[in-house]
């Protein structure tokens, strides 16, 4: 693979994960469940989500006064083929579960960091996760009794 070639598929993955982020973000759920192949993976902070009903299951039980911002960088790619790709990126999540709508109080007590640790494949619709694994990184205290024991599990 050719540089230029390389860099059009990063770019493509970089997208698609910006795409995840204003979908979550805007609470858009079904398209962000499209952005995953058909049986994909997303590992939300330790617990395994198989397959876009799960995804999309999952994502609809988000309590209905939680109000997030995903902001993504740092991609580094580990492997980039003409259909499949790797890559880890940083993630800092501002969180908060109030009412009614933006604008918020700043607080930095509202934010955690992620690692996002992505596979993604070309499908016919283009690119797609076939694994997002989102490993919580930095926890405010409030934070952690929402989170699921799994999401404190030593990893590899």
């Amino acid at each position: 693979m050719d540089k230029a070639m390389r860099r059009e598929v990063e770019a493509e993955c970089v997208a698609l994960s910006h795409a995840w982020a204003y979908h979550i973000d805007h609470k858009q759920y079904e398209a962000l469940a499209d952005l995953f192949v058909p049986d994909g993976v997303f590992i939300r902070t330790g617990v395994r989500l198989e397959g876009r009903a799960a995804i999309l299951a999952a994502m609809h039980a988000r309590p209905a006064e939680q109000f997030t911002r995903h902001l993504t960088t740092n991609f580094h790619f580990t492997e980039v083929t003409e259909s499949r790709a790797r890559a880890t990126s940083y993630n800092m999540s501002y969180y908060a579960f109030l009412p009614g709508g933006p604008p918020f109080a700043y607080a930095p007590e509202r934010m955690m960091l992620l690692d996002f640790i992505d596979e993604y494949e070309r499908t016919p619709q283009g690119w797609r996760f076939r694994l997002r694994d989102a490993r919580a990184v930095l926890i405010p205290e409030d934070l952690k009794a929402r989170l699921p024991a799994a999401a404190f599990a030593a990893r590899a």
